[in-house]
């Protein structure tokens, strides 16, 4: 399985399978991977854990995976998706490094494993759309007593993301875990996913409340004429589409002087993150063809997504 990492160069990033590395604009082919086989991603710098987007025309078979993201912690998922992607590197007019998946899908005529490997599917390339970032802002360093300054490195991105007092929800851990929920869910996330993802970093969430600190919220979106490392992939007429790329962002932040939870909550809710990340499930084109695949490498069910949003898959 390829990937890409944002603000990353390609000597730090490293795929291997069977202990061999793989270069670029290789093919699993080239490889002889089968069906079941396992390519690992290494970083030489620590990252996130990207949830991704698919989008192909085809049915998803299952294809085992294994990434160790940090050379820490290893995860080896089965996770449905599609065989054969290759790792395409291309270059913006600024010559900044682009990486996208290029997923191809099982052809109907298939009779071997290697041969839905050979076989060229309806090219779809996809982005990561949810990413923990490392490290997070120095919101920290934060005057004792002062409300949130204004971050003077606010320009988005994967590898130093910030909080700023204009577009950040700050609430104590008993609030901002059903905010959280919520938000995930009205993104796309289905209930169990969302769970997962806030189950992920509880302990970070409970790190911040036992330095007694609120939890500082952000979604961070990388918009295109702000950002020149841009991910961009084609949908079913061959269009290029620069979806959104979002940052989760947390912080532990000094509580307010006379906090009060359900005001806080009440100001939180009337923060539209649809509207300012651009991401509105419920309005995209070409549903039958998403498929979506968040924390640790769990595709949402096509019967949930039908049953959230009437999608038939």
């Amino acid at each position: 399985m390829m990937a890409f990492v944002l603000n990353r160069e390609v000597h730090k990033m490293y795929l291997f399978y069977k202990s061999c590395p793989m270069s670029d604009g290789s093919t699993l082919v080239d490889y002889n991977v089968r069906n079941g086989g396992i390519i690992s991603m290494h970083y030489l710098e620590k990252s996130g854990r990207p949830g991704i987007y698919f989008l192909g025309g085809g049915p998803p078979v299952k294809y085992n995976i294994g990434i160790d993201f940090d050379h820490e912690r290893y995860q080896e998922q089965q996770v449905k998706t599609y065989p054969k992607p290759d790792l395409d590197y291309t270059y913006s007019q600024e010559r900044m490094m682009v990486t996208v998946w290029r997923v191809e899908y099982e052809q109907e005529d298939s009779a071997n494993g290697l041969n839905i490997l050979k076989h060229m599917g309806s090219n779809s390339k996809c982005s990561a759309i949810f990413w923990e970032p490392a490290p997070y802002c120095d919101i920290d360093a934060i005057q004792s007593g002062k409300d949130m300054e204004i971050s003077q490195h606010n320009t988005p991105s994967a590898s130093t993301p910030s909080l700023c007092q204009d577009d950040t929800v700050v609430l104590s851990i008993a609030e901002f875990i059903p905010y959280l929920d919520d938000t995930l869910s009205h993104l796309g996330l289905p209930p169990k996913i969302a769970m997962q993802c806030i189950g992920y970093w509880l302990p970070r969430f409970f790190r911040i409340r036992d330095r007694g600190l609120h939890i500082g919220f952000r979604f961070v979106k990388s918009w295109n004429k702000y950002v020149p490392e841009v991910i961009v992939f084609q949908n079913g007429l061959g269009e290029e589409i620069s979806p959104p790329h979002i940052f989760l962002v947390f912080g532990g932040v000094p509580p307010r002087a006379n906090y009060d939870g359900t005001k806080a909550m009440a100001e939180a809710q009337n923060t539209d993150w649809i509207e300012r990340l651009g991401l509105d499930v419920r309005k995209m084109q070409d549903k039958g063809s998403l498929r979506l695949i968040a924390w640790d490498g769990m595709e949402v069910p096509p019967a949930e997504l039908k049953a959230l949003y009437g999608w038939e898959l």
